[in-house]
């Protein structure tokens, strides 16, 4: 028996959008079902076009709402004569979509599509969901996510931090289609070093770049600019008489079994949010290198106006530097601290390029280390491997070709899909 499933996603960022429809200057003017096709085949993080298919082989039927991209959006309210009765416009767009498509189950890639107190009441606003499925990956989140009736995470640190709601783990992954438009390119790899993302000043994986900037022949794709108010980003912390309140009470694990069964029926957000604050100070962060405050506070910026540092890249762009790159780097942020598990690791390996990564507690149910991925555990080892690497380019290669076989073989949307597929039958049909 098939089901009806609606994911909402974002389409990576508000650039990235405008960058569409600059580049395809009558979009704008196509109706809702040209549009939505349209970027349904456009390749991103979280493939979409993959999905459906995907679930539409497992017998169900499938959409995606692209609930971040306000022209989509706007398009779909002013062909269906969506009148406003509020200033939270896409919100009402979403709930009205939600209402017309009628779906079984609800997946919410990003919780910033609805408000949780909306998210709480989503099947009696919604009748027809059943099941609602939320999806966290960053590893530094502490947000309460009760109101799921499926919780799923891609990183074991959160498995670990939530695990008060018994979340699944399905970890990243990469879409094998994208190599599709790569299959007649007989480019030569330009790059022999490269890194493409966020350099997230200011953790450490800022500082990791830049000192293997000044080192090697290393090509960038960023942000170029960096906003001086994070020099004094402080993530919430709890007091300190909270936390020692907390780390008293949650320190027994039979006071913390107490706490969070009674709060099954009191549903006190804060307290589930508490406990993952306190969890995330107590989660070691991972900094390669290690860095201080004055390296922070003095830190000028100066090197991203050099040479070899190129604007970001998105979609399939993204994925073609991929594919002219022999070794391209990864550091996961420092909120990761021993776990593996960003999807960076996938793209990179499924492009077929040599993946340089720090070594971590689960990375062997992922890869091999040095043999189909490369592992580093502190920066001057990082810097080694890469010097290696580069003088045995035989070498680097093999290791980039294993580590490929691997990600098509286990890693793939695929993989994911119907991992994600046999959780919400178990979930939708238990009796």
């Amino acid at each position: 028996m098939g089901f009806k499933i609606v994911r909402l996603q974002t389409i990576y960022s508000s650039k990235y959008i405008e960058e569409i429809y600059f580049k395809n200057k009558s979009l704008q003017n196509e109706s809702y079902e040209t549009q939505n096709a349209f970027i349904m085949n456009l390749v991103m993080d979280w493939p979409a076009k993959a999905f459906v298919k995907d679930f539409r082989n497992f017998g169900n039927e499938a959409e995606v709402i692209f609930w971040n991209n306000l022209q989509l959006q706007k398009k779909w309210a002013l062909e269906n004569n969506l009148t406003f009765k509020s200033n939270n416009i896409n919100v009402e767009i979403i709930l009205a979509q939600l209402k017309k498509m009628k779906p079984d189950v609800i997946l919410f890639m990003n919780t910033a599509s609805l408000p949780k107190s909306v998210r709480k009441d989503i099947k009696r606003i919604v009748p027809s969901i059943k099941l609602s499925v939320i999806n966290e990956d960053f590893p530094g989140a502490f947000n309460d996510y009760s109101d799921a009736d499926v919780f799923i995470v891609t990183d074991p640190i959160l498995q670990k931090r939530y695990f008060y709601l018994k979340p699944y783990l399905i970890y990243s992954s990469f879409d094998p289609t994208i190599l599709d438009n790569f299959k007649n390119s007989k480019q030569k790899k330009e790059y022999n070093l490269g890194f493409l993302g966020s350099l997230r000043f200011p953790e450490s994986r800022y500082f990791f770049i830049k000192k293997l900037h000044q080192k090697f022949d290393f090509n960038i794709w960023t942000k170029k600019t960096i906003d001086e108010k994070l020099r004094k980003r402080n993530y919430k912390k709890i007091s300190s008489i909270k936390l020692i309140l907390f780390e008293i009470l949650f320190a027994f694990f039979v006071f913390r079994k107490i706490i969070f069964f009674l709060n099954k029926f009191l549903k006190i957000k804060k307290i589930n949010e508490t406990y993952n604050l306190y969890d995330l100070s107590k989660t070691k962060k991972r900094e390669i290198p290690s860095i201080s405050l004055r390296d922070i506070e003095q830190e000028d910026f100066n090197w991203l106006r050099s040479k070899n540092i190129y604007s970001e890249k998105y979609g399939l762009d993204y994925y073609e530097v991929l594919n002219k790159t022999k070794i391209a780097l990864n550091r996961h942020t420092d909120f990761q601290a021993m776990a593996s598990s960003n999807m960076k690791m996938f793209e990179i390996t499924g492009m077929g390029a040599c993946l340089v990564t720090e070594n971590s507690s689960n990375l062997k149910d992922l890869y091999k280390a040095d043999t189909e991925v490369v592992t580093y555990n502190n920066y001057n080892e990082a810097e080694e491997k890469i010097k290696f690497l580069l003088d045995n380019p035989k070498i680097c290669s093999e290791i980039a070709k294993a580590g490929q076989k691997k990600t098509l073989s286990s890693h793939t949307t695929f993989h994911r899909d119907k991992q994600l597929n046999d959780i919400i039958t178990k979930h939708l049909y238990k009796k």
